[in-house]
């Protein structure tokens, strides 16, 4: 582990543990699939989405195809999320004045692409340096936090950078010590991506409200706020067309399945289209692979018969509304500090303070 000004909190994997974190990720993912296939669970594909080539001709180009969306709402397609989050956000930085009024660490929760590290944190860094003392990268993947680090050192900034290489739902950890201000912020709208049956009503603000008072033990310092975007578009054509617009960046998890589990002949990566459901009664906008034709195929030692137009959920983003989405976040522990809104845009952005017992 290294140390110094600008300690890296990385472990360096010997190439026998990279070999073995290789092989568990691909038995989870096998593992995963065998549970969507069987019907055993819904919408918890969501963090298989992000992948990249191995040989040339290769299909499954995730990572790509999401870059490729993204550059086209960029130019007014029909996906708003990025464009409207990222304008709500900078509206937010003079207006927080108060949040980043003495020295902090800066927690990243997911930091997503070099993009989004440009777009929505840096432009807080800046603004309130040199108040930002410490940046600290949260996230599962390894490459991630590699590539938000370096986009924090290269802006030549006095402060130090960090990376905890976990789950900030999941897992039990500390961001840090030796600050007395520690400013969590999750973007992306993440914390909506429940990985559940968007079908269950009572189920997702249960889970939401799990899901803060998970971020609220993570902190360790006397002063304490967490920043969080949601998104309270509920219009079913609108969620309809900006996720459908990213049905090529979708579609090759199909491919992946493929490539990467031990699949039988009778599975068509081609045989699927892409549909969008919007639940009211769950606030949920839901993607779901539907079967073109009639398909039989195994993995492992499980059979699966697919019916033609059969509905498979595997990614959900939960457009909660504000009431349902704040009452979460109070019944976890947290008081409401501010919220940003602008008009005509269904992207917030609420400042939250964990409530002192």
């Amino acid at each position: 582990m290294g140390t110094g000004t600008h300690g890296e909190c990385i472990m360096i994997s010997s190439p026998p543990a990279l070999l073995k974190q290789k092989v568990q990720a691909e038995l989870e993912f096998t593992n995963d699939i065998v549970e969507f296939f069987s019907g055993r669970r819904a919408g918890h594909l969501s963090k298989w989405l992000y992948s990249n080539p191995q040989f040339e001709g290769d299909k499954v180009l995730g990572t790509e195809t999401w870059r490729r969306g993204i550059e086209e709402a960029k130019r007014g397609g029909d996906y708003y999320v990025f464009l409207k989050e990222k304008s709500v956000i900078q509206n937010a930085i003079p207006r927080l004045k108060d949040v980043f009024s003495r020295k902090l660490r800066m927690i990243d929760l997911g930091p997503g692409s070099e993009e989004a590290m440009r777009d929505k944190i840096m432009p807080f860094v800046q603004a309130y340096t040199p108040n930002v003392v410490e940046y600290v990268g949260v996230d599962v993947s390894r490459d991630t936090l590699v590539m938000a680090k370096k986009e924090v050192l290269a802006a030549g900034l006095p402060m130090e950078a960090r990376s905890l290489e976990r789950d900030f739902i999941q897992d039990s950890f500390f961001y840090g010590d030796r600050v007395s201000r520690e400013v969590a912020v999750i973007f992306g709208l993440t914390l909506c991506n429940m990985t559940i049956d968007p079908r269950v009503p009572g189920l997702p603000s249960k889970l939401l409200t799990s899901y803060f008072q998970r971020l609220k033990s993570h902190f360790s310092a006397r002063e304490r706020f967490l920043m969080v975007t949601q998104d309270v578009n509920q219009d079913p054509e609108s969620l309809k067309r900006a996720y459908e617009a990213f049905s090529d960046h979708y579609m090759r998890l199909l491919y992946r399945i493929q490539r990467d589990t031990p699949v039988t002949s009778g599975f068509d990566p081609e045989g699927f289209r892409l549909e969008v459901d919007y639940f009211k009664d769950t606030q949920a906008c839901a993607l779901c692979f539907v079967p073109k034709k009639n398909m039989s195929f195994s993995i492992e030692d499980e059979a699966f018969a697919l019916r033609k137009d059969q509905r498979l959920y595997f990614h959900n983003a939960f457009k909660f509304d504000v009431q349902t989405f704040l009452s979460a976040a109070r019944t976890a522990g947290f008081d409401v500090v501010q919220s940003v809104e602008e008009k005509e845009n269904p992207c917030i952005l609420h400042v939250l303070k964990p409530r002192v017992m």
